[in-house]
């Protein structure tokens, strides 16, 4: 059971083996500790000790002691008679030497101090396992480490030490090695003896060159020498049969190894910032490679070869163009090319089921278009020469006609580009005449409408015109709301196709939709209610308008209103009545979040939205602004 609290622990003190008393603003040591002689685990981290008592000595089962983040300079001389103590936590103190420490030790970490030199007997301790010296002032490691056999973790990170032991292939237990950060200006030949050595990092130092002697290393899976001065990797490193991860970024590298295809388990390969020209054939395994701030010239062969390839990073290179071949990488997610000057955007990248990240490859608007186009065609199941027809089309002129069934489906895409070039194609050749609609005539409803559908639906009645939601043999128009399904029947047969704008313009020509040519007064009268204060006098002009029409000149007090309401039903219901009577650019636009506000901090940018909702000429931007300042 854990302790926190001493005077609870000292109520059972028999009962006691963990007691932590961390972060508890200790200035001295308790010596009520002494009455809990069971005690295995003492942890007083992140306090203001300045000293460790020699009394600690005494509680016999003591295995681990945390005395971290406390201003400590000495640890006691009797240290090294506490032959029960396995574990010593020292970090981010003070310490400047070390004393004998006991032999028990298996875990020695002292990061974070003032350490410059290692005592040589440290290569006493036979049976330490773990070593951390990170983040200290040490110039050099002890020879006698070596004795240290048992030792499987070795982390003198951030040090300034310039070099290893000459006999450091010694530690026949050693997996892991960490001298990042360090002088280092060459590994010694002895590093091929770690025989179980399955981490090296050795970046950040000063280093020419990699031992040959590094394949003996067989175990090895992670090899970091990232910013070094590496010219070249010994031919002898494709030997290392489970490495996975090569780090070797930031050198001075102009090829890499050409039998680097016998590295059957790398995943993951950065050579970013060297200089690196061509590639070799890769292993068939690797499926992250960062080539970043080479001397590419092209985009390398190599990497088409490579079909399991998931993200490469090319930025940087001055490679102008990305060959159709790309479209082989089915297993790719993330291509990564800026600065590259791509000024031609390759279709087949469409055909890359699995790219989501693209960036760098996609110049002028296709930047913002690709991802929102390539999640809309795997989510529609788009096939693959359809992307290519529809992305065409999309970017301009092409001279292959879209078929129906694929100007529906721009319709579902989340991109309001899309819907507004699918929806003009689709209605561009309807005609808005009362003639067009006659008696007998069926309207089928493909989607979803804003329209009053009951009240509409009787209607057309009364002049018999059938409105339904069921596509039948009978029918003899198509009203097109939002996201509408496509039927098989549309392609076979040439039906009159219908928008909702479309649609509310004819309706609103009928003598019962009166309120569509509203008289002035009765104009002042519903952009009054419109405008009141009170929301009662807004739903009525609300429920007015449904059933009576819309007058044109009405549009931009409608926007006003909803703008300003904040009534969720109103708001709803004036938003919708907008929908049928805004062209669709509008529209578009209209569904943009902003912050309607006309503050200083704010009225440039309410500006630029409203220039851009008022383009077309439906909404009045004069009048909307005279009606903020007015609010103001």
């Amino acid at each position: 059971m854990n302790h926190y609290n001493l005077h609870t622990a000292l109520q059972r003190p028999q009962s006691v083996r963990k007691l932590f008393l961390n972060h508890q603003q200790l200035t001295e040591w308790p010596q009520e500790i002494m009455q809990l002689q069971q005690l295995e685990v003492l942890d007083v981290s992140h306090n203001q000790l300045v000293e460790v008592p020699e009394w600690l000595g005494e509680l016999p089962r003591l295995q681990r002691l945390v005395v971290s983040h406390n201003p400590i300079r000495l640890l006691p001389a009797t240290i090294q008679y506490w032959s029960s103590l396995e574990q010593l936590e020292v970090d981010h103190a003070v310490l400047r030497e070390l004393p004998v420490l006991p032999s028990s030790l298996r875990s020695l970490s002292l990061k974070y101090n003032h350490l410059r030199e290692l005592p040589e007997h440290l290569g006493e301790l036979g049976g330490l396992q773990m070593l951390w010296l990170s983040h200290n002032e040490v110039t050099k490691l002890p020879n006698t480490l070596v004795r240290c056999k048992a030792l499987v973790g070795l982390h003198v990170d951030h040090n300034r030490i310039q070099r290893l032991p000459k006999k450091i292939g010694q530690l026949a237990q050693l997996e892991v090695l960490h001298v990042e950060h360090n002088r280092l200006a060459k590994l010694p030949e002895a590093i091929g003896q770690l025989e179980a050595l399955r981490q090296l990092n050795v970046s950040y130092n000063r280093l020419k060159r990699i031992p040959p002697t590094i394949s003996k290393c067989r175990p090895l899976r992670q090899l970091y020498a990232a910013h070094n001065k590496l010219e070249y990797l010994p031919p002898s490193i494709v030997q290392l049969n489970w490495l996975a991860k090569l780090d070797v970024s930031h050198n001075q590298l102009t090829r890499l190894p050409d039998a680097i295809i016998q590295l059957r388990q790398l995943f993951r390969l950065a050579c970013q910032h060297n200089e690196l020209k061509q590639l070799p054939p890769l292993p068939s395994k690797l499926a992250h490679i960062q080539l970043q701030r080479n001397q590419f010239r092209e985009f390398p062969s190599a990497l088409l070869q490579a079909h399991w390839l998931r993200s490469i990073n090319l930025s940087g290179n001055p490679i102008p163009r990305i060959p159709p071949g790309t479209s082989r990488l089915q297993r790719l997610e993330s291509l990564q090319m800026q600065g590259c000057n791509i000024q031609q955007f390759q279709p087949q990248l469409l055909l890359l089921d699995q790219l989501t990240k693209l960036t760098g490859a996609t110049p002028g608007k296709s930047k913002s278009r690709f991802r929102p186009f390539m999640n809309a065609c795997r989510k529609r199941k788009i096939a693959d020469n359809d992307r290519l027809t529809l992305y065409a089309w999309l970017a301009g002129p092409s001279a292959a006609p879209v078929p129906t069934k694929l100007l529906f489906e721009l319709l579902h895409f989340r991109l309001p580009e899309a819907q507004l070039k699918a929806r003009k194609a689709l209605f561009a050749n309807q005609r808005n005449t009362p003639a067009s609609l006659k008696t007998g005539a069926v309207i089928t409803l493909l989607g979803k409408t804003y329209l009053e559908w009951a009240s509409t639906k009787t209607l057309l009645s009364t002049h018999g015109i059938e409105l339904n939601k069921q596509f039948s043999k009978r029918t003899t128009h198509l009203l097109i709301g939002r996201l509408p399904p496509f039927l098989p029947e549309i392609a076979s047969h040439s039906y009159p196709k219908w928008s909702e704008q479309q649609f509310i313009q004819w309706l609103d020509q009928l003598p019962e939709r009166h309120l569509a040519k509203a008289q002035p007064n009765q104009l002042a009268h519903l952009r009054k209610l419109l405008l009141h204060e009170e929301a009662k006098h807004q739903l009525l002009a609300l429920q007015l308008l449904r059933g009576g029409g819309v007058p044109h000149a009405l549009l931009t007090d409608i926007y006003l209103a909803q703008a300003t309401s904040s009534h969720a039903v109103l708001k709803k219901g004036l938003r919708h009545l907008l929908a049928l009577y805004l062209d669709d650019a509008t529209w578009q636009v209209l569904q943009q979040p902003i912050q309607f506000s006309w503050q200083p901090m704010n009225r440039k940018r309410m500006q630029g939205y409203l220039k851009r909702l008022c383009k077309s000429g439906v909404l009045d931007y004069q009048k909307i602004v005279r009606f903020l300042e007015q609010k103001i």
